[in-house]
C-alpha cells in the first residue's frame, strides 16, 4: 500500500474507510512510535497498490483507507469487533485497542 497525506488523500478518495485505533500510549512515547511504527509496516504490508493515510491525534491514529477489501483485511488482521455503517465521510468506522490486541496474540 502506499501512504499519503492525510488532508490529500480524504481530497482524492470519496468515502474511504476509518479505522480507528486506540494505541494505549501517547503517540509522541517511545511506545507508542514503536506502536504506531508496527501499525505502518502492517498496513503497508497489505497486498494491494491502493492508498491508505494516517493521522495521529494523541493516543489514537486514524488509518484511512481507500479499498474495501483492504479495510476487511486490516480489520480481520486487528481483531475489529465493531464496525459501523457509514455516513457522508466514510463507508464504514471501526474501533479497535492495538495494545490488547498483541497481549493475546
Amino acid at each position: 500500500m502506499r501512504a499519503r497525506d492525510w488532508a490529500a488523500f480524504l481530497e482524492a478518495h470519496y468515502r474511504p474507510h476509518l479505522l480507528v485505533v486506540r494505541l494505549g500510549a501517547s503517540s509522541d512515547s517511545a511506545s507508542g512510535k514503536k506502536l504506531i511504527d508496527l501499525l505502518r509496516r502492517l498496513t503497508e504490508s497489505l497486498p494491494s497498490r491502493a492508498d491508505y493515510a494516517m493521522l495521529l491525534e494523541g493516543d489514537e491514529v486514524k488509518v484511512a483507507l481507500e479499498r474495501d477489501e483492504d479495510a476487511e483485511t486490516l480489520q480481520e488482521l486487528l481483531m475489529v469487533r465493531v464496525i459501523e455503517p457509514g455516513d457522508d465521510e466514510w463507508a464504514s468506522t471501526s474501533h479497535c485497542d492495538f495494545i490488547s490486541k498483541l497481549k493475546y496474540r
